[in-house]
Formats: C-alpha cells, structure tokens, sequence
C-alpha cells in the first residue's frame, strides 16, 4: 500500500507492507491476491480477493472468492483482517448486512466446455436435464481439437455427481460416461466402452506419472447410471443398473488429482469414437 495527495506522486509506502500476504503455511487460505478495497452502504471497508483453500494438504476446489473485514480509519492506513475460512466480520447484532453464501445462476449458465467448442456436437435441454452428444475423435487426453464434453466445476468438497446413459450400444466403439476432469493430463473416468462391453474406470495423472484401469464386463439392457462420491479426501466411482443398487469399481485418494492448482476440476459427460460419429444420450446429469 502506498499513498499520496496527488496521483501522480511523490508517494508513501506503508511500514506495515505488505498488507495481505499470499501463503502462509499455516493458514488454511493460501495463493491470496488479486484483491480490491470496497465500502458498502453503511461506509464499512472490506477486502474481496481470490484464494485456495488448504484441506489436509490438498487444495481440491481451486481459487475461490473470499471477504475478510478492513479497519480504516479517516488518515490512517487499511488494517486487514487475515482471511479466514469463517471470518469474524465484527458486525453490531443491529446491522442489516447480509452475506449471500451461495449462488444459483440459470442452468446453462453454469455449463463448462473443454477448450474450442463445437457447438453443432451438442443438444442441451434448457433445464440440462437431457444432454446428447455427437462423439468426438479427439479423447480427454487430447490437446488439439474439439472434444465431446460437457459439465459443471466441483463448487463444495463434499458431495455427489451422477447421470443416466440412455440404452448404450453395444455394437461400436464409443466410450461415454462421466469424468472427474482436471486438464488434459489429469482425469479420472468411468464409462461404457461399447467395442468390449465393459464398464471402465479409468485414471490419468501424466504429471505423477500414474495411471491405473479395471473393467467389468456389462451386457445388461437398458440404461446405466454412473455415480461419483467425493470429499476432501476421496473420491468413489460407482456404476447402477436401477440406480439404486450401486457397485464400486474404484476409490482414489484427492491428492492424486491436486496440486498446487488455481484452477478446479469439472464433472460432466464425454463421448468419444475412434471412427464414425455417435449420438449419445444422458439424462439427469447432477453435481450436488
């Protein structure tokens, strides 16, 4: 922070510099920055700025907003308070403010492609509710190109994803179900692979330099529902017939999929081909 009586200086620094420092190892916010100082209605100062947080050692969602309250008083300098998880705001009983905590935009608002979007690949409903892709050649792994993908950022650290893949084929080769997608280099899946007739879950950490694959083998009729469990520390794939009797194909450990990231994972639906194009459809497609 530094300040002057004319914009274009000569300016005083702050002794007490810098007045919001990004890492401290043992806060549970880290990478704090790209802040702003704002008033509200009453005259109160506040910070809003963007940071990680620290579960356990991982850092699963990302940057994230976060408000810490600001003392500043009329010639002197901003004191912030550290930004908290749960932050006392020190507001009197009396005060009207309210602090939103959650945001519920339109559905197709909150929808997230992965890179160039080839929007002639998809047919969304208004509610997401149905969901039908056209396969792409290019796989989740791919760098280049459009892929077939469609889903929503993980927004809490617990919580459940699922959707319906309506009557899969069972005479080509396409790959569809539902990924927990980081980038490129960093995935975790489980899908029908209709050319084998096997439900697969599948993980990709090029950067770690691991993977793993299990398959069962699946010729029920009919649709197949996919489910994936997570919390700070897990994450659980599981497949459906009736989507109430659930089977676990895999369970991970978070810190695979994270990283010193400021950039969260999505959930959502892919379909891939390695030849002709495939309509594939979902229905009911949940990131709670």
């Amino acid at each position: 922070m530094a300040r002057s009586a004319s914009i274009w200086g000569p300016y005083q620094t702050f002794d007490g510099n810098p007045i919001l420092e990004a890492c401290k190892e043992s806060d549970d916010v880290q990478h704090t920055g790209h802040g702003d100082l704002f008033q509200d209605q009453e005259g109160r100062w506040w910070l809003v700025c963007l940071g990680v947080r620290k579960t356990q050692g991982r850092y699963i969602l990302g940057r994230e907003t976060f408000l810490s309250s600001v003392q500043w008083a009329k010639d002197e300098w901003p004191i912030l308070q550290p930004v908290k998880l749960n932050p006392t705001i020190g507001l009197e009983e009396s005060s009207e403010i309210q602090l939103l905590r959650s945001v519920s935009p339109s559905p197709l608002i909150e929808l997230v492609h992965i890179r160039d979007t080839d929007y002639e690949m998809y047919d969304i409903s208004s509610d997401t509710h149905h969901i039908t892709l056209i396969s792409s050649v290019i796989d989740l792994s791919g760098s280049k190109g459009p892929v077939a993908f469609v889903g929503k950022r993980q927004r809490s650290l617990e919580g459940v994803a699922s959707v319906s893949l309506i009557q899969p084929a069972h005479d080509n080769d396409t790959k569809a179900g539902l990924a927990y997608y980081k980038d490129e280099h960093r995935y975790i899946r489980i899908f029908y692979d209709s050319k084998s007739s096997e439900i697969v879950s599948e993980m990709v950490n090029r950067a770690k330099s691991l993977s793993s694959r299990s398959s069962v083998d699946y010729k029920e009729a009919g649709d197949v529902v996919f489910r994936i469990r997570y919390t700070a520390l897990s994450l659980e794939f599981s497949y459906s017939s009736n989507g109430s009797d659930w089977t676990v194909t895999e369970s991970f450990d978070t810190a695979i999929m994270t990283d010193y990231d400021f950039t969260g994972p999505v959930i959502g639906v892919f379909a891939t081909a390695e030849k002709d194009p495939t309509k594939v459809r979902f229905r009911g497609l949940e990131i709670l």
